[in-house]
C-alpha cells in the first residue's frame, strides 16, 4: 500500500509543480490515478482478446463502463480524500530526505517499466509465432 501512496504522492508533486494558481493537485493525483487505473484494464482485456482469441462483447449496457469507473474510483476517494488522508500521505512523504525521495521514484518506475516490457515482449513474441505458421 505504500507504493500506492508514494505513486500519489509523485503525482502530487508533479502537479503541483506544473499547476497555476496550484489548487486542486490532491483531486489531479487521485484522478490520474484512477486514468491509469481504467487504461491498466482496458488494456488487460485488449490483450485477453488478442492472445484467447475471444471477443469481449459488452453489448449496448451502457451501465457497465459506469459501473467499471465506480469500481475504481470509489476506493481511491476512500483511500486519498475521505477524512483528507491525502494531508496525511503528503506530509508522512515530505519528511523524507530529498535523495530518499528521488531513489525511491526512480526505482520503483524502473521495475514498473521493466515489468511491463516484459510483458509486452511476450505477447508479441506469442504473436509473432502464430504469424509464421501461417
Amino acid at each position: 500500500m505504500k507504493a500506492y501512496y508514494y505513486l500519489f504522492y509523485k503525482l502530487y508533486r508533479f502537479w503541483e509543480n506544473i499547476s497555476i494558481p496550484k489548487f486542486m493537485s490532491d483531486w489531479k493525483a487521485e484522478l490520474s490515478i484512477d486514468v491509469i487505473e481504467i487504461f491498466l484494464g482496458l488494456s488487460g482485456i485488449a490483450y485477453y482478446t488478442i492472445v484467447s482469441k475471444k471477443w469481449i462483447d459488452f453489448g449496448n449496457n451502457k451501465y457497465i463502463i459506469f459501473i467499471y469507473i465506480l469500481f475504481i474510483a470509489l476506493p481511491n476517494y476512500f483511500i486519498f480524500h475521505h477524512k483528507d488522508k491525502w494531508k496525511k500521505i503528503v506530509h508522512e512523504f515530505d519528511k523524507w530526505p530529498e535523495r530518499k525521495n528521488k531513489i525511491g521514484g526512480n526505482n520503483s518506475l524502473d521495475c514498473n517499466n521493466a515489468f511491463y516490457y516484459q510483458f509486452d515482449s511476450l505477447i508479441l513474441s506469442h504473436e509473432s509465432s502464430k504469424l509464421e505458421t501461417l
